[in-house]
């Protein structure tokens, strides 16, 4: 006892209290590794997760890959995700789990046109007419604008690999003698809503395969989601079955729509233009373009999405007018400080992945409590923010995270970035290490903070988050029409063109538009000095704080709005207009003058009084230029703040998951085979998340899988991975076993696979390795979420058997058999109903010889896991997986004991404490069956004075594993009534 602590002064009894009973923490469990695809969560990064509960909450459910629907829009998954059910079986009876969804990213050195992450469709150049292929955008023009100026807004992008889509129908002009009103690059009249459209499959506009008729009502029979094809998977031969109908290949998809910025959209919508917002009349036109190469000067390739996977984040978080009170030329855009924007959680890269496409579709941001500092010895004021659910309203906001009373003092212990954290992993590919960037840990399970230098300079005093930059679009396009010569298409779109009219009414093959009949009409058969402006739609912003029923005021946040007006229904347009663009749109760019603008610039800035409604509000632009706003009336932030006007929201945009979108799995194994880093980003991506986390130092785990994998390079890197960290065992699935219907476009009961074809895979690897470990063959799950049954490779149900056999006994029992491995009763952790093959006896033999695990089914006992052999081909203790289990397990025991030691004293005191615990320790495995027998040797004998002289201890524990049981020899002998048992 210290007892200065004490205060002697007179005599008596001094008593203290000291607690030295507190139980250490034990060391985290590691649980296993499972790599692959995933619904959504944190990409190409390690994510550990201790419940079932907790996997489904950051990474999603299970998909079992029967999705239908409006795949482009939703995201589904049109391929089970088999990682997702080998987390599920493993989390059924054991934690943790360590979880590596897989995103798609491209070598630095990739090889042009081959090796990019993403997807592209195929443009092919005519000379004389259109080109085919690439993507076709259709503007819309209400009737209010169908004189001089016509103002055009992108409705709907279709995506083709070939031919093209016209609209047909009454044109603008009246049709002309000798030509037909249909056509590309012709304005085609509704007067109820509807269009028809044809699909051209080659150049020449008699080429066409189908007629449909479509409006842009969501409510409507014949709304374009609902009667063109929105799956881009169908348009991919190589894995759809046309054997049983020729038509189940599509030739385009349908991808993003704009419904609720097209006039006839429905819902009494009205389309957002600019800062105007136009009525839609009783009659509109309609318009497609080609968007190959055009539409900004900048040269955005609409066709052309390869990239890698990319975050979604907000736009800037901006200040309120850091010039004070000064009103006159406000914009918000220039008077305004960069303050911090908020990324998806990411992973490591060379660029942050985050959460991919499922950001833009799953949350959104709203700053909440805007305080100003209260006196001048705090000069920062205060904030919150929200964290909530994409789809939610304003009158019901869901809430999945929330953070109070932050601010933008980088001392403060409230600091947005403290208290919500920086950091982002990146990976280093020439030293084999991932690097972690900022200061401060990540505590949300959905966001990161990014401080502009400006507040991490401690330079933000008096600012507080006022506003937020929307997405960066296409700046407006705009054409006119004079007697001069046609231009070519790349001169299209540049700023303020002087083009032809026969760009508007098509009569001249060198503007590449199909047409019909002749082509010598004259400019006045057409309205001369015609002006078209095109224009991209943008999110909705609340108009006022009323909107949604609200009485009361507060209650509304302003800036972004999810829902379509005045209704609690989800605006699904959103989806489209937040998604991952073309590579040569970033969103999240600044602008670049004459090609690129932000969507819009909010500000509380510009939110005055309701000159309707007492203590309402709404939100005009320009209004703190004209001295209007709240702030400029009542003198500062304040003025805003105190009406309850002090929460705003922004989206989350621009996240993309760098996949091949027609691909149902855009990591099959038939797309990588044969393929390297350089020339394939779906081989690729799983090399580099084998590289990953193939340090010890950086993610521990005891067992890996990448479950579906057959490719035979990715899976030996994976055993040498798990050898080489020397304390993991790799579950593999080889090639030869069956392949599912996404993998080819046969039809569902070719590929099967074979014993043979496995066997003779696994010889040609020439592996051998206690390290590694397979079975065989798929197995049949029932899938209790979904409702559904689809088989799922072996490598998932053999995690689940481990997890349960681990729970009933210990690592080092045997994961199979009838009490163990017993598929039937439960062993997977999963509902296991059948199995792609019935193996008889002679089959399981050959598999067993060759040390693959045969799941073996059995009349009365059911599905059971028949064998426990590791890949190591020489004879020993190592060849059976419960021993090179124990021996990982031992491994890392011992030598987390072995660390306590390391900086103390090389002394025979230090080495009786080492022996000390290990000796119990092996004890205990003994009693517990693992061991039959063990000696540790630490002495001078090992630890020699010349090692010591060299701060080396040497110890060596030997070790008896206990062999499982795998063969049992009865013999029963038949005697005559009258012999003797005791004889």
């Amino acid at each position: 006892m210290a007892v200065d602590k004490f205060k002697f002064v007179s005599p008596g009894v001094f008593i203290d209290e000291v607690d030295e009973s507190a139980i250490p923490e034990l060391p985290e469990r590691m649980g296993p590794l499972v790599v692959g695809r995933f619904q959504k969560g944190p990409a190409n990064r390690p994510v550990k997760v201790s419940s079932f509960r907790e996997f489904v909450q950051i990474f999603g459910n299970p998909a079992d890959g029967n999705a239908s629907g409006d795949i482009f829009r939703s995201g589904a998954q049109k391929a089970p995700t088999y990682a997702a059910y080998a987390a599920q079986s493993w989390l059924r009876n054991n934690s943790p789990c360590t979880v590596y969804r897989v995103l798609g990213q491209s070598h630095t050195d990739a090889t042009a046109n081959a090796g990019e992450a993403g997807w592209k469709t195929t443009n092919t150049p005519n000379t004389t007419l259109i080109d085919t292929g690439g993507a076709f955008g259709m503007f819309i023009i209400p009737s209010a604008s169908a004189a001089t100026p016509v103002t055009g807004t992108l409705a709907a992008v279709w995506y083709m690999n070939g031919g093209s889509i016209i609209l047909t129908g009454t044109s603008r002009h009246g049709k002309i003698t000798g030509d037909t009103d249909e056509g590309a690059g012709m304005f085609i009249e509704s007067t109820d809503g509807t269009y028809t459209a044809k699909i051209v499959s080659g150049s020449a506009i008699t080429d066409v395969t189908d007629t449909v008729k479509f409006s842009f009502d969501r409510d409507s029979k014949n709304f374009i989601r609902k009667v063109f094809n929105t799956d881009p998977t169908q348009t991919n031969s190589a894995i759809v079955n046309t054997s049983a109908d020729s038509s189940a290949l599509k030739a385009f998809w349908l991808g993003e729509t704009f419904e609720s910025a097209a006039p006839g959209g429905g819902d009494s919508q009205v389309a957002i233009r600019e800062t105007a917002v136009t009525s839609r009349g009783a009659s509109t036109y309609g318009i497609i373009l080609q968007l190959n190469s055009a539409l900004s000067s900048g040269g955005i390739a609409w066709h052309d999405h390869r990239q890698d996977a990319k975050a979604a984040s907000t736009g800037w978080f901006i200040s309120q007018d850091n010039r004070g009170d000064i009103t006159t030329g406000f914009a918000a855009d220039s008077h305004t400080d960069r303050l911090f924007k908020i990324h998806a959680l990411g992973g490591a890269g060379t660029t942050d992945p985050g959460h991919g496409e499922a950001t833009n579709r799953d949350i959104k941001i709203s700053i909440v409590d805007i305080k100003s500092s209260p006196n001048n010895f705090n000069k920062y004021g205060t904030f919150g923010l929200q964290v909530r659910a994409a789809s939610d309203t304003d009158s019901s906001p869901v809430i999945l995270e929330q953070y109070s009373s932050l601010n933008l003092n980088p001392a403060s212990a409230n600091y947005i970035g403290r208290v919500i954290g920086d950091r982002v992993y990146r990976y280093d590919s020439t030293n084999k290490v991932v690097d972690v960037l900022g200061t401060y840990p990540n505590n949300s399970k959905y966001i990161r903070v990014e401080a502009s230098p400006l507040v991490e300079g401690n330079g933000a005093e008096g600012l507080l988050p006022f506003g937020v930059y929307g997405p960066v679009i296409p700046a407006p396009v705009s054409f006119t029409t004079s007697s001069v010569s046609p231009v070519t298409e790349s001169a299209w779109i540049d700023g303020k063109q002087s083009i032809s009219s026969e760009i508007l009414h098509p009569s001249h093959s060198n503007n590449k538009i199909i047409h019909s009949g002749s082509h010598g009409v004259s400019h006045s058969q057409v309205t001369t000095g015609l002006e078209l402006d095109l224009t991209f739609p943008v999110t909705r912003l609340r108009a006022d704080s009323t909107e949604g029923g609200l009485v009361i005021p507060s209650k509304a946040y302003f800036g972004y709005q999810s829902n379509i007006p005045n209704k609690k229904r989800f605006e699904e347009t959103n989806i489209d207009l937040h998604r991952g663009k073309p590579a040569a749109l970033d969103q999240q760019a600044t602008p670049v003058a004459g090609s690129t603008k932000y969507s819009w610039v909010f500000t509380l800035d510009n939110v005055s009084a309701s000159y309707d409604i007492a203590g309402h509000g709404v939100y005009l632009d320009g209004t703190r230029a004209a001295g209007t706003s709240l702030t400029a009336v009542n003198g500062g932030v304040d003025g805003v703040l105190n009406q309850g006007f002090n929460k705003f929201t922004s989206p989350m945009f621009g996240g993309f998951d760098g996949f091949d979108i027609t691909e149902a799995d855009p990591l099959r194994n038939t797309l990588i085979d044969g393929a390297s880093e350089l020339n394939s980003y779906a081989y690729n991506s799983i090399k580099k998340a084998i590289d990953v986390t193939s340090d010890p130092e950086y993610v521990e785990f005891d067992i890996a899988a990448i479950p579906g994998l057959t490719n035979d390079t990715l899976n030996t890197h994976l055993i040498d991975s798990c050898e080489n960290r020397g304390d993991a065992l790799a579950l593999v699935d080889l090639k030869g076993n069956y392949a599912p219907p996404h993998e080819h476009a046969e039809g569902p009961n070719t590929n099967l696979g074979s014993v043979d074809t496995v066997v003779s895979t696994l010889k040609g690897l020439n592996i051998n390795s206690s390290y590694g470990a397979a079975f065989y063959p798929f197995v049949q799950i029932r899938d209790t979420i979904n409702d559904s049954i689809l088989f799922v490779p072996p490598s998932v149900v053999a995690l689940g058997t481990m997890s349960s056999s681990q729970r009933k006994s210990a690592v080092w029992f045997a994961p199979a058999g009838f009490t163990r491995g017993g598929l039937s009763e439960g062993s997977a952790g999963l509902p296991v109903i059948g199995v792609r093959e019935r193996l008889t006896s002679a089959k399981r033999d050959t598999l067993y010889e060759a040390n693959i695990n045969p799941i073996a089914t059995f009349p009365a006992e059911g599905i059971v896991i028949f064998g426990q052999k590791t890949l190591q081909v020489t004879p020993s203790a190592l060849d059976r997986i419960n021993v090179r289990r124990l021996l990982i397990f031992l491994k890392k025991e011992i030598s987390r004991i072995a660390a306590t030691l390391l900086f103390d004293q090389n002394v025979q005191a230090t080495w009786n404490r080492f022996r000390g615990q290990v000796e119990p320790f092996l004890t205990d495995v003994q009693a517990g069956l693992g061991l039959t027998d063990f000696r540790v040797v630490l002495d001078d004998t090992t630890t020699t004075p010349d090692l010591q002289d060299r701060n080396i201890l040497y110890a060596k524990i030997f070790l008896k594993p206990a062999r499982a049981i795998e063969f049992i020899a009865l013999d029963f002998v038949i005697s005559r009534s009258g012999a003797s048992f005791d004889d």
